[in-house]
């Protein structure tokens, strides 16, 4: 992990100023996969952490810190200090490519040597590669600030020597990785940029818009399907544990929104379209959430649940299907499958769709 990259002589200090980690606040709701989309949420009967996502291909473009007294702490020789700084400590040529599901963790990374790791976070001590041998590392969800958390790990030779303390966040689109020696408290700090369109290592690309007819004429306008109205959800149909598993509830999570089926018949969804310009509310009790978008405009940034601003990029299929696709605003996140509208007979049916491709969906007739 971020230990074992930080042992290594690859980085070049370049006198760039470094924040202190910007945590992205992690969501609370019950349901995460939904706050983050900003159409629907569920009611927070249960505190449910989102830990951050590091899916993606990393590539290190910068570090910070006093590397050389950092390589004599990890026992590198005077031969190898000037070698790796004659390198310019490999800048610019370290790339890691994570896959994140859950709390389980695989990391290639690729530079003047590869190597993979494995890790599970909260699996106690393990032990994986690195680019000079093998090590000990206890991974670990540390709290930062009120809502966020960094990756923390304890790094070691597997007899306990060169002990540090590796920590990993996402701090606006950049991945920094912080190691701090046990000995001398030396610190130093390495940045990636996310490569465009990088995402889980392996993920599957959006399955194709569902085969459905276009609406009768009566819910059409100006060519268009007319979901303008209020709406109420009776059923949903799909493998719903597997897919908020996916989106990363946890077990307990899961069992109380199947308690409340999940979240059938507990919202109205109220629809105001003029041609390409929506407005979607979910209203709770407590008060609705409310987003707005052009179709066809691209990727607008507009507001999510619980204020948080998102990205979401919608556009038809097929001509009356309308397809949304969100993102965080700070892209911390592997692109969420997307969402999509369309009519089945008179139902509303709203698809979510994960990233591996497992789709649910629920089920809506109009208020009357």
């Amino acid at each position: 992990m971020g230990g074992c990259q930080a042992s290594l002589p690859g980085h070049v200090s370049t006198g760039l100023p470094y924040a202190e980690p910007e945590i992205a606040s992690s969501s609370l709701s019950l349901n995460p996969f939904m706050s983050t989309c900003g159409v629907c949420t569920t009611p927070s009967v249960e505190k449910v952490i989102l830990y951050p996502n590091f899916s993606g291909e990393w590539t290190c473009f910068a570090c910070d810190g006093d590397m050389d007294a950092f390589l004599v702490d990890m026992g590198h020789a005077l031969m190898a200090r000037l070698s790796a700084r004659l390198r310019r400590y490999d800048v610019g040529n370290i790339v890691r490519v994570l896959r994140q599901r859950g709390n389980d963790l695989d990391v290639d990374v690729r530079g003047q040597h590869k190597y993979t790791q494995m890790l599970t976070v909260g699996g106690g001590p393990q032990i994986c590669e690195e680019e000079d041998g093998v090590v000990l590392v206890e991974p670990m969800w540390e709290r930062w600030g009120k809502d966020g958390y960094v990756l923390s790990m304890d790094v070691s030779e597997q007899d306990g020597s060169k002990p540090r303390l590796v920590r990993q966040w996402l701090s606006r689109n950049e991945l920094v990785i912080e190691c701090t020696t046990r000995a001398t408290a030396c610190c130093v700090k390495w940045r990636y940029r996310k490569k465009s369109g990088s995402g889980a290592p392996g993920a599957k690309t959006a399955l194709p818009a569902p085969d459905v007819p276009p609406p009768r004429l009566e819910l059409m306008k100006n060519g268009k399907p007319n979901f303008a109205g209020t709406w109420n959800s009776y059923t949903c149909e799909g493998d719903m544990e597997g897919f908020f598993e996916e989106m990363g509830i946890g077990k307990a999570g899961r069992m109380a929104m199947g308690g409340m089926n999940y979240g059938v018949g507990l919202v109205e969804k109220i629809i105001v379209q003029t041609d390409e310009e929506f407005q979607i509310s979910d209203a709770w009790p407590t008060g609705p959430t409310t987003q707005k978008f052009r179709v066809g405009a691209g990727e607008q940034v507009t507001v999510g649940t619980q204020g948080r601003e998102i990205y979401v990029n919608p556009s038809w299929e097929n001509d009356h299907i309308l397809r949304v696709a969100t993102q965080p605003l700070d892209r911390s996140e592997t692109t969420n499958g997307p969402m999509r509208y369309y009519f089945e007979g008179d139902q509303l049916i709203v698809l979510f769709e994960s990233v591996s491709g497992c789709r649910v969906k629920y089920l809506h007739r109009r208020k009357t």
